[in-house]
């Protein structure tokens, strides 16, 4: 998985997260999808329901091989 692709989905769960209540069908997760993630993202209910269910600890640990990763052959716009 890509860094891009990891970052989304935290982003997402984290939509997830605020928004969804347990028993109220008006903040169920098709709604949390319809409201606030497919706006934004454009992503299909079914992508929606795989996002959130990756575990937080592997898309953490996704981010964190990335951190800190810029490739050698990156051209520079300035000199340092």
């Amino acid at each position: 998985m890509r860094k891009s692709r990891a970052a989304i989905i935290k982003e997402v769960c984290k939509i997830a997260e605020e928004h969804y209540e347990s028993g109220d069908q008006s903040k169920c997760y098709a709604a949390v999808w319809r409201n606030y993630v497919y706006p934004k993202y454009r992503i299909h209910y079914r992508t929606f329901l795989e996002y959130i269910s990756v575990p937080a600890s592997e898309i953490n640990r996704i981010l964190d091989e990335h951190k800190d990763t810029e490739p050698d052959n990156q051209l520079k716009l300035f000199e340092d």
